[in-house]
Protein backbone atom coordinates (compact mmCIF):
# COMPACT_ATOMS: atom_id res chain seq x y z
CA UNK A 1 0.00 0.00 0.00
CA UNK A 2 0.87 3.68 -0.05
CA UNK A 3 1.28 5.87 3.02
CA UNK A 4 -0.76 9.06 3.34
CA UNK A 5 -1.50 11.41 6.23
CA UNK A 6 -4.71 13.05 7.36
CA UNK A 7 -2.66 16.13 8.34
CA UNK A 8 -2.12 18.70 5.59
CA UNK A 9 0.67 20.29 7.66
CA UNK A 10 2.51 16.95 7.96
CA UNK A 11 2.16 16.40 4.20
CA UNK A 12 3.68 19.82 3.54
CA UNK A 13 6.55 19.04 5.90
CA UNK A 14 7.32 15.74 4.16
CA UNK A 15 7.09 17.33 0.71
CA UNK A 16 9.60 20.02 1.68
CA UNK A 17 11.89 17.84 3.79
CA UNK A 18 12.49 15.11 1.23
CA UNK A 19 12.52 17.32 -1.86
CA UNK A 20 15.59 16.86 -4.04
CA UNK A 21 14.15 18.53 -7.11
CA UNK A 22 10.38 18.61 -6.60
CA UNK A 23 7.93 17.50 -3.93
CA UNK A 24 4.17 17.32 -4.05
CA UNK A 25 1.23 17.33 -1.67
CA UNK A 26 -1.61 15.23 -3.04
CA UNK A 27 -5.18 15.05 -1.80
CA UNK A 28 -7.37 11.98 -2.26
CA UNK A 29 -10.37 10.19 -0.83
CA UNK A 30 -10.42 6.53 0.15
CA UNK A 31 -13.24 4.27 1.29
CA UNK A 32 -12.92 2.31 4.53
CA UNK A 33 -12.37 -0.83 2.45
CA UNK A 34 -9.17 0.73 1.09
CA UNK A 35 -7.63 1.51 4.48
CA UNK A 36 -5.06 -1.13 5.42
CA UNK A 37 -3.71 0.48 8.62
CA UNK A 38 -3.80 3.64 10.74
CA UNK A 39 -0.83 4.92 12.77
CA UNK A 40 -0.92 7.97 15.01
CA UNK A 41 2.54 7.62 16.53
CA UNK A 42 4.88 10.62 16.34
CA UNK A 43 1.85 12.75 15.43
CA UNK A 44 2.07 11.75 11.76
CA UNK A 45 -1.56 10.59 11.44
CA UNK A 46 -0.45 8.05 8.84
CA UNK A 47 -2.95 6.04 6.79
CA UNK A 48 -1.74 3.10 4.70
CA UNK A 49 -4.08 2.55 1.78
CA UNK A 50 -4.61 0.17 -1.10
CA UNK A 51 -3.92 2.43 -4.14
CA UNK A 52 -6.78 1.05 -6.24
CA UNK A 53 -9.26 2.50 -3.70
CA UNK A 54 -8.00 6.08 -4.09
CA UNK A 55 -10.50 8.48 -5.63
CA UNK A 56 -10.68 12.18 -6.47
CA UNK A 57 -6.91 12.59 -6.49
CA UNK A 58 -5.46 16.04 -7.02
CA UNK A 59 -2.18 17.89 -6.61
CA UNK A 60 -2.66 20.45 -3.84
CA UNK A 61 0.82 21.95 -3.82
CA UNK A 62 4.15 21.57 -5.63
CA UNK A 63 7.47 22.41 -3.98
CA UNK A 64 10.62 23.07 -5.99
CA UNK A 65 13.99 22.99 -4.23
CA UNK A 66 16.18 26.10 -4.29
CA UNK A 67 18.98 24.06 -5.89
CA UNK A 68 16.84 23.06 -8.87
CA UNK A 69 15.47 26.58 -9.44
CA UNK A 70 18.89 28.27 -9.36
CA UNK A 71 20.37 26.24 -12.10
Amino acid sequence: GLAWTTSYEKAQGFARRFTVVQGYVFRAEVSRAGVLALFDGRGEKEVVVEPRFLQNQSVEHKYVSAASSSG
